[in-house]
């Protein structure tokens, strides 16, 4: 195979470049655990949501949150091209 066909089946990680971030690595660290002690809360509030309330309103309630993030998407892409 030639190096270009070769390159539609790998998968390559480049490593942790800290000259890249805009953040001090530190500061980085503690935005991501936060971020993690966030995700950990949001799945035990949706868990005891899916026990107490019905199937539809679930659905309905998870929709409207993904099209929230999308709505907040599409505002910072319009934001960026300015």
């Amino acid at each position: 195979m030639e190096e270009i066909e070769l390159r539609k089946h790998r998968c390559c990680f480049t490593g942790h470049r800290p000259e890249k971030l805009r953040l001090s690595e530190r500061k980085l660290a503690t935005l991501l655990e936060a971020e993690i002690k966030r995700a950990i809360a949001g799945g035990f509030i949706g868990a005891a949501l899916n026990k107490k309330l019905p199937e539809k309103t679930v659905e309905k309630a998870f929709n409207g949150v993904q099209l929230l993030v999308l709505a907040i998407c599409v505002f910072n892409i319009i934001r960026n091209i300015r």
